[in-house]
């Protein structure tokens, strides 16, 4: 389940849930540019065109790509567990 001020962050390739982060003004996602962020889910966006939306119970997601330039640290692979000998 989501965190309550966090954003899913989808592999670029897989599409698959691949960590969270807090939405941040200028973050891109598939809802448009954040503008705002009110707390909850009520977000403000500018979208492809530049039409400023106001959106009160939005679930956007971000790209991974997106998502790295704001510092975003992902786990690209698994570790391997430790091998008790």
């Amino acid at each position: 389940m989501r965190g309550w001020l966090s954003l899913p962050v989808l592999d670029s390739v897989t599409g698959e849930i691949m960590g969270v982060m807090s939405p941040r003004q200028g973050l891109v996602t598939n809802m448009g540019v954040i503008l705002s962020h009110e707390g909850g889910s009520d977000f403000t966006f500018r979208d492809e065109n530049g039409v400023l939306v106001r959106h009160p119970n939005a679930r956007p997601f971000v790209r991974e790509e997106d998502a790295r330039r704001f510092g975003f640290a992902g786990s690209p692979y698994l570790m391997p567990a430790a091998v008790a000998v």
